[in-house]
């Protein structure tokens, strides 16, 4: 039996020796934090290959100098694009919304060097305020809410930031925002455990099958509790089941 969340997992490690007054962290947001540099100014011209590169470094020192779960932050990345990937065509998602969700996992807890329990609020106007090449300011716009909405409240016409976007971008935000609840949800144990989902859409029910080499109970528990956005955003009921180990490739 599965106990409270609780009872099973303090509060991130990292948080538990950060835990002091804003006044004592000070920080800024600079081309040294994100790794930008002056190219930070002008991408027009920057051969895409650079312009990823330079744009993944930034997100890394970024998430490096604030959230202090690096791991937690790629597995989430990593589930959250196979669970994109595998519901992009039946459910009609925006293609190149993809990398923006990547983006949103890797930085979504950089808001715990400011606080822990708003954390998700101050990673909005962390991402929000950085300079991250390759992305223009409405896709760092689109990052930052769907960081935003990984956890706590969920998205809302009447929140200032949301209401900022055209219609068409809210659905984006609530799209991917749903998707990276479960995401995160899959790795709440933080322990990488699992390690690849296999989705399928059928008979309006979605099923997400996790690989994992043993039941990830926890992970499969904290995913169940994100499930409400997802089920409200699409319209479908939602479940989560272990499917055993990763089969080894003869």
């Amino acid at each position: 039996m599965i106990r409270a969340a609780g009872d099973l997992l303090p509060r991130p490690a990292f948080f538990q020796f950060r835990r002091r007054p804003l006044a004592a962290m000070p920080l800024t947001i600079t081309p040294a934090t994100t790794g930008a540099g002056p190219l930070a100014i002008d991408l027009q011209g920057i051969l895409p290959e650079r312009v990823s590169h330079l744009g993944l470094a930034a997100i890394e020192r970024l998430a490096a100098a604030c959230s202090g779960e690096l791991e937690h932050g790629r597995t989430v990345a990593l589930l959250a694009g196979r669970i994109f990937d595998q519901l992009a065509e039946p459910l009609e998602l925006v293609r190149g919304d993809r990398q923006l969700l990547e983006c949103a996992a890797r930085l979504q807890d950089v808001g715990y060097v400011i606080n822990y329990d708003q954390h998700h609020k101050h990673s909005y106007h962390l991402i929000r305020n950085s300079r991250l090449p390759g992305l223009r300011p409405h896709d760092v716009e689109i990052v930052a809410n769907v960081a935003r909405y990984h956890r706590g409240a969920h998205p809302k016409r009447k929140h200032e930031h949301l209401a900022r976007l055209a219609a068409e971008d809210q659905r984006r935000v609530q799209c991917m925002a749903a998707i990276l609840r479960l995401a995160g949800g899959l790795d709440r144990s933080r322990s990488q455990q699992v390690r690849d989902v296999i989705v399928k859409v059928d008979d309006g029910r979605v099923l997400v099958e996790v690989t994992a080499d043993q039941e990830p109970q926890v992970d499969i528990w904290g995913a169940e509790r994100r499930t409400d956005l997802f089920e409200k955003v699409f319209g479908m009921p939602l479940a989560i089941r272990w499917s055993g180990a990763a089969a080894v490739a003869g």
